[in-house]
């Protein structure tokens, strides 16, 4: 296996003999009038160099079935294709050529004639892989050959949802086929995983989740493109990419067949690089992530936030420093009575500490000293 990430490419030849996937109405076989119903999952650039052009998915109750087209000169040959299972672009493999988001579980790797499939399995997230004990690549795959259409080539297959393990709603993904090109575009500044869908009918379809600044925090967008026994969308905030802490509720419309905009403003974000991550829940109880993205403080300047950790006598402490610096943080009730005292020497850049503390429920004046700065913020601490 070499190191690179080259994903999905020459299966197109490779068929089973026998063996047809077969969805609602989707069979692979090389006939494509079943995809009519079914829009595009994403389009290339026209300026982009790759030999692929777009692709569509869709997934039922055992497969997820893919349409993929590019130009004349398609001619597939070594195929990886990697698959993002948990939607956390920060577990699993990550890609410097998908800079905003990739974190890739799974790794199918093979050719005309098979192949393998790999699980990610660290440490971190660098390249390492394990082949894996349940699944294997001829049993899991299915693929029609190559089809010439006018003007362009085309070819469909189909992964078995039972090699996948656990997933949510979506799981992401990425197609490189070496000099063949890559779905989505690589090597942008934007360049992340494409999402799809996974189980056919969706509870919310997802058009978009965003951060943007604003003067009093941070205000997250999304928008979705329908709905269906909706009950409310959660937000929560993270400062490494894994552990999360909710922040805010908006509830759902129910069922919607129209694009529908919402919009949340986290009034106390953290300095630095942090992490967003966006759930649906419908009126079944049944729970999705439906994205994950990060986001950088445009703070240029020493900052802090400090809360109390909820159901625990800890508060966490987290200070954004434009210097190397030694600083004094003060925690003090109205009276002016200090309830909390640290020197911290600061690192140029983010830093957090958790500490000990007892909180009594009413206003407290925070406070970070250090011979260029003096900050101050009014808490409101509840027990």
């Amino acid at each position: 296996m070499k190191k690179r990430l080259i994903f999905l490419s020459a299966f197109a030849f490779f068929m089973l003999a026998g063996l047809f996937a077969k969805a609602d109405g989707i069979v692979i076989d090389g006939s494509f009038t079943d995809w009519t119903a079914i829009p595009h999952l994403h389009t290339n650039n026209q300026g982009s160099s790759s030999r692929y052009t777009s692709l569509k998915a869709f997934g039922d109750a055992d497969n997820i079935y893919f349409y993929i087209e590019g130009n004349t000169e398609i001619s597939p040959g070594i195929i990886d294709f990697y698959i993002d299972v948990d939607n956390n672009p920060n577990t699993g493999f990550i890609s410097d050529q998908y800079v905003a988001g990739s974190g890739a579980d799974i790794l199918y790797e093979g050719g005309l004639t098979g192949g393998t499939i790999y699980n990610h399995n660290g440490p971190g997230n660098g390249w390492s892989w394990t082949p894996s004990a349940t699944a294997t690549y001829a049993n899991s795959l299915s693929f029609s050959p190559i089809v010439d259409l006018s003007g362009k080539k085309a070819y469909e297959f189909s992964i078995k949802k039972s090699a996948l393990g656990i997933m949510n709603t979506y799981v992401n993904f990425a197609i490189n086929d070496g000099n063949q090109g890559t779905i989505p575009e690589n090597n942008l500044n934007d360049s992340k995983f494409i999402r799809i869908p996974v189980t056919g009918t969706l509870p919310v379809k997802l058009i978009s989740f965003n951060a943007s600044n604003m003067a009093l925090g941070v205000k997250l967008s999304w928008s979705t493109a329908t709905e269906k026994n909706n009950s409310h969308f959660d937000l929560y905030r993270s400062a490494d990419g894994s552990t999360f802490e909710k922040i805010g509720t908006i509830t759902g419309l129910v069922n919607s067949n129209s694009k529908r905009s919402y919009s949340y403003t986290d009034n106390r974000p953290l300095p630095g690089l942090s992490y967003y991550q966006l759930k649906q829940t419908d009126f079944n109880g049944t729970t999705e992530v439906l994205d994950i993205i990060e986001y950088r403080s445009e703070t240029k300047q020493t900052e802090f936030v400090f809360y109390k950790m909820s159901g625990q006598d800890l508060v966490e402490l987290r200070i954004y420093s434009d210097t190397i610096t030694g600083s004094l943080f003060q925690l003090s009730d109205l009276s002016g009575k200090i309830l909390l005292s640290r020197q911290i020497n600061l690192v140029a850049g983010d830093q957090s500490m958790i500490l000990p503390f007892r909180a009594s429920a009413g206003i407290s004046i925070a406070t970070l000293s250090t011979p260029s700065n003096f900050i101050v913020h009014k808490i409101m601490m509840e027990q």
